[in-house]
């Protein structure tokens, strides 16, 4: 797999399909853990983040799908040293 430049969109929260997501954490864990989810009828959904998951992820829309970008530190130390200051 090749290593693709990439730039944080620092969102947190994405409306997909009638249904907006956030990340939410919990009282003990300041970095979050779950994704929360609401439609338009207030029906709330709670989904468990992957073991992968990092402080640097975001949520897109994704050609109609939730999608979860996870950016690990040794993706930004390459993106650094390929000369995209900033990632």
């Amino acid at each position: 797999m090749q290593s693709v430049g990439h730039c944080s969109m620092d969102s947190t929260h994405a409306f997909v399909n009638g249904r907006v997501y956030w990340f939410i954490s919990s009282e003990e864990h300041p970095v979050p853990g779950s994704i929360l989810s609401v439609d338009m009828d207030e029906n709330f959904r709670e989904i468990r983040l992957p073991d992968e998951f990092s402080e640097n992820s975001f949520l897109i829309d994704l050609d109609g799908c939730l999608s979860l970008v996870v950016v690990h530190d040794e993706d930004n130390e390459k993106n650094e040293h390929l000369g995209f200051e900033g990632l």
